[in-house]
């Protein structure tokens, strides 16, 4: 069984804590939210520096050792668009203290190690995060951020939100440029991160066997609840569709085209109905038995995939397919009719159940990993979304067919990006 206590610490510091012993490992996390901006490189590196080393552990080596004394845990930086923000931090895990030694806290060991990896990271004579750090992270940063291209799959529903939401912080690189992370000095770094620990919301997330008391107690010992003037998370943008679809086409020295559409939705997790647009999403391009798949794919032979994916926060559905270049009129329309049809109440009762039966399958596997339920509160938390995942099954389980077409109906055509192979 699992019980969800969530707890104001203080400062802007709020506490998820799952507690079951359902797990072997524990999973902890802390994450900063900062406002998405057209520049995010300095946000992104930052999580990137401050886990090379605290004042204690000054190098990867000393950590590293830290880690070991914990039975071996793990901390991992992270970086997470989440709506209009960018969550920025550490996740860890760490074996589960029903099975450490007798009197071994190691919750209270793992927070405190993730709460000097924030508070109190390594620093310069000058009192400036580690130059050689920096330049170490931020190439890696530049690196990856170039290599975005390398795969297709992924970068072309990302180059279509970026275009579809132009002028909105959804649109913005969560990682920030190349060009703008290789101009980023270890004092600059340091200002982003006296201005984070200042003003950002911290979001704390645990999930194992001990209480929520004990819990916010260690996360309380490692975290400053005593700061002043922290701002709030950004509010998400929801913007209408145009009355004319945009259309952008771009080329790529690759054999196999894209095609990814975006649709406006106007409905988030916010909104009772968004179990029922789940629930139409996943019955036009969310599994095996979907329409797109079935259909587009199968029948049409028009893609080699072809899915449709749900933004919670941001109330956008993406398409994604990937077609030949000489096919993309053709599978376009395949998919928009697709899409009308089921609209117009082509949605069939078996289809309905079919969509009903994936959905719920996977909101249960994500009780069996404690990574999977991170992640989960972790954006429910920083989106302002109270529900949890027995809410988010319940509400699944009951919408009616007549909830699931009128949620559907509100999906409107916003952008068609066409990335066109041009390889010999």
């Amino acid at each position: 069984m699992q019980q969800i206590t969530t707890k104001e610490l203080g400062g802007g510091v709020t506490l998820t804590c799952l507690t079951t012993e359902q797990f072997k490992a524990s999973a902890l996390s802390a994450a900063a939210a900062v406002p998405l901006q057209a520049e995010n490189a300095a946000a992104a590196l930052l999580p990137q520096v401050l886990a090379r080393g605290t004042a204690e552990h000054p190098d990867l080596q000393s950590l590293g050792e830290a880690l070991d004394g914990l039975y071996g845990a793990r901390i991992a930086p992270f970086v997470r668009k989440i709506g209009e923000n960018l969550a920025i931090g550490f996740l860890s895990d760490v074996i589960d203290g029903a099975y450490a030694s007798s009197g071994d806290d190691l919750t209270s060991r793992a927070a405190a190690l993730i709460g000097a990896l924030w508070n109190a990271p390594y620093l310069t004579e000058e009192g400036t995060l580690c130059p050689d750090y920096t330049a170490g992270e931020r190439q890696n940063l530049a690196d990856r951020i170039r290599a975005l291209p390398n795969d297709t799959r992924t970068y072309a529903p990302r180059r279509m939100q970026e275009l579809m939401c132009a002028g909105e912080p959804f649109g913005y690189c969560e990682y920030g440029s190349a060009e703008g992370a290789e101009q980023i000095t270890a004092a600059h770094l340091t200002e982003v991160w006296r201005d984070t620990l200042a003003h950002a919301p911290i979001h704390l997330f645990y999930c194992g066997s001990a209480t929520a008391d004990a819990v916010a107690t260690a996360f309380g010992a490692a975290f400053d609840c005593r700061r002043a003037g922290v701002q709030s998370a950004a509010q998400t943008v929801l913007r209408a569709a145009p009355a004319r679809p945009h259309l952008f086409t771009e080329e790529m020295d690759v054999r196999q085209g894209k095609l990814a559409m975006g649709f406006r939705t106007g409905l988030t997790a916010h909104d009772s109905r968004y179990a029922a647009l789940m629930l139409f999403v996943t019955a036009l391009g969310g599994y095996t038995g979907a329409r797109l798949f079935c259909k587009v794919r199968e029948e049409m032979s028009l893609c080699y995939y072809a899915s449709a994916s749900l933004d919670k926060l941001k109330g956008i559905m993406t398409v994604s397919s990937g077609i030949e270049n000489t096919a993309f009129e053709t599978a376009r329309d395949a998919i928009l009719q697709q899409l009308y049809d089921l609209q117009q109440g082509g949605l069939t009762a078996d289809e309905l159940e079919g969509a009903r039966r994936t959905l719920l399958t996977s909101l249960r596997q994500m009780e069996d990993s404690p990574f999977a339920l991170e992640r989960f509160y972790q954006s429910q938390a920083i989106g302002g979304v109270p529900d949890d995942l027995q809410a988010r099954r319940q509400a699944v389980a009951q919408a009616t067919m007549d909830e699931v077409l009128a949620a559907g109906r509100q999906i409107e055509l916003d952008t068609i990006y066409f990335l066109k192979g041009v390889a010999q």
